[in-house]
């Protein structure tokens, strides 16, 4: 017996005086025939019955990318305009399948009282037998190319695809919301350390990062431990009725010794509800792991320092 789950459709999204459209998908590279018909069929199954208000069918999707499309929809309310979309499906080292290039409209973000729209590039992830198992909005290709091209081999170019991919998954995750991502990316060990501005340096109130080179340029650190980011980024979560975070200026490096661990700098732009910013994040990644990316060290500053850096990889010291 088929079984059907129910998307929120109170929340579903139409402009005044704009019909919803139904667009057909066709799939016509990167694959073999008989795969492009399944993944053909279960997308344009899944947009049609967006389009049409009507309930999503769960064999279409794993349980984690039907949760990932659903919670998706539901913060950001997105919605296509093509009437054909002819797209190619990207195959992946895990053997997990990719397509991108869905242009998709949504509101600027959920709870705006402007009618403003922004569009995105909508990023599908299908597993071998083309269910749905992940759903998240692109990196600009500008972002994409130029870190693409700073590769120093295969095995280099193939981890940057995998943490261009990751990326994109980690930024979703703050979009919507989604606490579980977040906790599975982070070490249980994770070093965590936020900086903000401060007037006039503390002395003994001051949270420097110990044994660090960090404490500088006027910004005061917070060093904290995984469960105290999750629990006070829980609160954030709950206050907000909105979030929206984007990445751009995003700049890879391998370690010269280590040579699964990657630093990650990108420039960030947060906007919530209740408070926005801009700052700089560094992502330490370990891919011992390939699977599953496990991040040791998330940092953020407000504001680069005065020789114009921002925390890096070498700031850091790894220990066998």
């Amino acid at each position: 017996m088929r079984t059907f789950v129910f998307l929120l459709l109170s929340f579903v999204f139409v402009l005044p005086g704009r019909a919803q459209v139904i667009t057909k998908f066709s799939l016509d590279e990167g694959a073999s025939q008989t795969y492009l018909k399944q993944a053909e069929s279960t997308i344009n199954e899944v947009f049609a019955r967006l389009a049409k208000n009507q309930p999503l069918n769960e064999n279409d999707f794993t349980k984690e990318g039907l949760k990932s499309l659903k919670d998706l929809y539901n913060e950001t309310h997105f919605y296509l305009s093509d009437s054909k979309l002819s797209l190619r499906v990207v195959k992946q080292i895990n053997d997990l399948a990719e397509i991108r290039g869905i242009p998709v409209y949504s509101k600027k973000f959920k709870g705006s009282s402007s009618d403003s729209l922004t569009q995105k590039e909508l990023v599908l992830t299908l597993t071998p037998n083309a269910k749905i198992s992940d759903a998240r909005f692109a990196l600009s290709k500008h972002n994409i190319s130029k870190v693409l091209a700073d590769n120093d081999g295969l095995d280099d170019l193939k981890r940057r695809q995998i943490i261009l991919q990751f990326i994109e998954m980690y930024r979703t995750a703050y979009n919507k919301k989604d606490l579980d991502f977040i906790d599975k990316t982070l070490s249980n060990s994770a070093l965590i350390i936020t900086g903000s501005v401060v007037k006039k340096q503390s002395d003994s109130s001051s949270y420097s990062v110990e044994n660090s080179e960090l404490s500088r340029d006027n910004v005061r650190y917070l060093k904290q431990s995984k469960k105290q980011y999750l629990k006070r980024l829980k609160m954030v979560f709950e206050k907000n009725d909105f979030i929206r975070v984007n990445f751009s200026d995003i700049q890879i490096v391998r370690h010269y010794k280590y040579k699964k661990v990657y630093g990650v700098k990108l420039k960030q732009r947060w906007n919530s509800s209740t408070y926005s910013d801009v700052g700089y994040l560094f992502l330490m990644i370990d891919f011992k792991n390939e699977k599953q990316p496990m991040i040791h060290v998330r940092a953020w500053q407000p504001k680069k320092f005065q020789d114009g850096s921002t925390i890096s990889l070498y700031d850091f010291r790894i220990l066998d």
